[in-house]
């Protein structure tokens, strides 16, 4: 049996899998929305040039005044592709209007790299670009009245694509405020270290580690154990999660199987895992110790690392 399925009372593995799988939530902090120190950054890195190119907005001929504005200040050039949501410098885009009816068409390079000047022809390129694009028609019908506002629009939905990789960052973030708080209760019974590899872990706690070298998000020393441990978040399914389960499965057994004196510990959470519970159970059934952040506010996790003393 678990040791899991002991400190939450259950009699079974499969009922104490239930319980913990239906504890798990999408929860997180008002920092998961969007990285606004990030944000302001790349703005500010940009913002000169920005209102440098606001010159065009309320023009009648947008296209002509930008071919003037680069011709003085080429330094808006590299900025264009970032007002349609794109941090790539290079585009080949399909010519629709070349080839014949079985051909494909051509295709037309436009160069956004940083350069001292531009070729009047180059110029006329990046203005065309930005008339297919779609941009011209943005300062024609006035929907825009300065590109540094526009911009702190794009910069945030773009940032919202970062948010699955917050998630496990947010999440490793709020075990580690966890972990300080049960070093300051248990003060030198208890120790850990973040992204812990063979040789940071043999440094802080003294120990030879003869298990393959990688790096865990956690190790923790309680007493006479040493648990390595991993932690992530899924709000979505994905085969992502099941590789993920399969390979903390193998690390278990290789942990187990090569030292007495250290042990495995997955912190897991999201409801991304009601897709994915196959391998989650497997590696939960195999013994596997399984936690989300609601076994660990009702300090189950505290019981293992800290096993109650039985009176007699």
């Amino acid at each position: 049996m678990n040791r899991i399925t002991e400190l939450l009372g259950y009699k079974t593995d499969d009922e104490a899998f239930e319980y913990i799988l239906k504890t798990f939530e999408n929860r997180t902090i008002f920092d998961w929305f969007v990285d606004w120190e990030k944000i302001y950054s790349k703005i500010n890195d940009i913002e000169y040039h920005l209102n440098v190119l606001n010159y065009i907005i309320g023009k009648t001929d947008p296209q002509k005044a930008l071919i003037e504005v680069i011709s003085k200040d080429p330094g808006i050039v590299p900025i264009i592709p970032f007002l349609i949501a794109s941090r790539e410098r290079v585009f080949n885009i399909l010519d629709e209007n070349s080839g014949s009816e079985l051909s494909i068409p051509e295709s037309i390079k436009y160069d956004f790299r940083s350069k001292q000047k531009y070729p009047k022809e180059e110029i006329q390129k990046i203005a065309d670009f930005f008339l297919k694009s779609g941009l011209n028609a943005l300062i024609l019908e006035n929907k825009i009245k300065n590109f540094v506002d526009y911009m702190y629009g794009i910069e945030v939905g773009l940032d919202s694509n970062a948010r699955k990789n917050r998630s496990g960052i947010l999440m490793e973030k709020i075990v580690g405020k966890y972990f300080e708080s049960l070093k300051k209760k248990y003060h030198d019974d208890f120790c850990y270290c973040k992204q812990a590899n063979n040789d940071k872990i043999e440094r802080t706690f003294s120990v030879n580690i003869e298990i393959p070298d990688r790096t865990y998000d956690f190790a923790v020393r309680s007493k006479d154990k040493l648990f390595l441990m991993e932690v992530n978040y899924y709000t979505g399914g994905g085969s992502k999660l099941n590789a993920t389960a399969r390979e903390y499965k193998e690390r278990l057994n290789d942990i187990r199987k090569n030292c007495d004196t250290i042990d495995f510990i997955w912190i897991t959470d999201g409801k991304g895992w009601d897709f994915a519970k196959r391998f989650l159970k497997e590696y939960y059934l195999q013994g596997g110790y399984l936690f989300n952040l609601h076994l660990l506010k009702d300090g189950i996790l505290e019981k293992l690392l800290f096993p109650p003393v039985e009176c007699h």
